[in-house]
């Protein structure tokens, strides 16, 4: 089990990956799509991307992952067994690696975080779209606002816009909303 590349931190150990899985998700604390995982272990090279793909099959095949289908997406999380396996073996997972895996673990829940905060939805109404969006913080939602859009690739236009960056447009529209208040105000 020493397939390891020191000079890079890269793992090529199938039982050393489905640790370094393991401890990611363990790390992040809530389930992961295939894509956030993808994510943490391409942040730092932790191991190439098609292992990574084949110890995930294999981990949820052991029992020591489940997989669970929300919204046409699937999250993958631990099992008591991964729990056990990893707490046991995570020695084997060589230092600098699990700070690497701790570091990518961090930027991932951010960003998981972020997308959950972040909300769209599209209704086809007649003539059109009824496109919602939200923005929330960890207590509650600071913005909420539902447009109208005349087509399809506008109300996704629309969708991916703001999910790309929800505070420019929450700022955007609180500028609109409150000048002629300020100005009034002067």
């Amino acid at each position: 089990m020493k397939k390891y590349d020191a000079a890079n931190d890269t793992l090529s150990d199938p039982e050393q990956i489905k640790l370094l899985l393991l401890y990611i998700f363990i790390a992040v604390r809530r389930p992961m799509t295939e894509t956030e995982l993808t994510d943490a272990v391409r942040y730092d090279e932790l191991c190439n991307y098609f292992d990574m793909a084949g110890c995930l099959k294999e981990l949820v095949r052991g029992g020591l992952v489940d997989r669970t289908e929300i919204d046409g997406d699937y999250y993958y999380s631990p099992t008591a067994k991964g729990f056990s396996t990893l707490s046991e073996l995570e020695h084997y997972i060589p230092k600098s690696v699990r700070d690497k895996a701790n570091l990518a673990s961090t930027k991932t829940l951010a960003s998981i975080i972020r997308k959950e905060a972040v909300g769209t939805e599209i209704k086809e109404v007649p003539m059109g779209y009824m496109v919602t969006l939200t923005l929330n913080d960890e207590s509650m939602r600071i913005f909420e606002t539902t447009l109208y859009m005349p087509s399809i690739g506008q109300a996704n236009a629309l969708c991916k816009s703001f999910k790309e960056d929800p505070e420019k447009v929450y700022f955007a529209f609180m500028n609109a909303v409150t000048e002629k208040t300020s100005e009034e105000e002067a």
